[in-house]
C-alpha cells in the first residue's frame, strides 16, 4: 500500500479544519455535529478520525491556525514605534473587519467556550499573550528611544490595544456595516496620540 505524502496529509487536514470552521461559524459549536463535518469535507468518519477525534479538537485546531497568522501579523518593519503599531492595528483590523463573518464568529464562539473548557482557555490565553507581548515590547522601545511617552505604562497599553481589537469582531457582528477603514483611521489618531510630545 502507497504511503500517504506528509504534504498530502496536512492538506487534507487543512480541508478538515475548514469543513469544521464552516459548520461552526453556521450553526455553532453546539449544534454542529461531526456529522455535519463529514459531510461538509465530503469525507467518511473515518477519514476524520484519522486527524481528529472530537469537535474539541478541531476548535483547538482553528485556534492554532488563527494564532499562526496572527504572529505572522505582529511583525513590523518599520524603526518608528508609532508607524509599527499602526502597521499592527491594520493587519488586525484587514483580518477581523473584511470579509464573510465565518472568522468574527468563530472567534466569539472560541471566546465564549473558553469560560467553559480549559483547554481552550489556555489557546485562547496564548492567542492574547503573543500580541500583548510583542506590543508591549515595541512600546518599552518606543519609551526607551524617546520617541513614546513616558507616562504609558507598557504592559497596560498592550492590553488596551488587543482588548479594543477584540471589542471591534464584536462591534463589526452586532453591525456589519462598522466600516474597517474608519475604525482603521481611529485607530491610527489614537496611536498617535503615543507619540512623546
Amino acid at each position: 500500500m502507497p504511503r500517504v505524502s506528509d504534504e498530502h496529509k496536512e492538506t487534507r487536514r487543512g480541508e478538515i479544519v475548514d469543513a469544521a470552521r464552516t459548520c461552526f461559524a453556521r450553526s455553532g459549536f453546539d449544534r454542529a455535529t461531526l456529522q455535519d463535518i463529514f459531510a461538509e469535507a465530503q469525507l467518511s468518519a473515518g477519514a476524520v478520525y484519522n486527524y481528529f477525534k472530537s469537535k474539541r479538537e478541531l476548535i483547538l485546531a482553528i485556534a492554532d491556525t488563527r494564532h499562526e497568522q496572527e504572529r505572522a501579523a505582529l511583525t513590523a518593519e518599520e524603526r518608528d514605534p508609532v508607524a509599527a503599531l499602526k502597521t499592527i492595528a491594520r493587519r488586525f483590523i484587514e483580518a477581523y473587519l473584511t470579509g464573510a463573518d465565518t472568522k468574527r464568529r468563530i472567534s466569539l464562539m472560541t471566546w465564549s467556550e473558553a469560560l467553559l473548557d480549559d483547554a481552550i482557555l489556555a489557546s485562547v490565553k496564548e492567542g492574547v499573550d503573543e500580541p500583548r507581548r510583542v506590543l508591549k515590547a515595541i512600546i518599552q522601545n518606543g519609551q526607551r528611544q524617546r520617541l513614546l511617552r513616558k507616562d504609558i505604562e507598557p504592559a497596560a497599553m498592550a492590553t488596551a490595544m488587543v482588548a479594543m481589537l477584540q471589542g471591534l469582531v464584536l462591534q463589526k457582528l452586532w453591525t456589519p456595516s462598522l466600516s474597517a477603514n474608519a475604525m482603521t483611521e481611529t485607530c491610527d489618531t489614537l496611536i498617535d496620540g503615543l507619540r512623546a510630545r
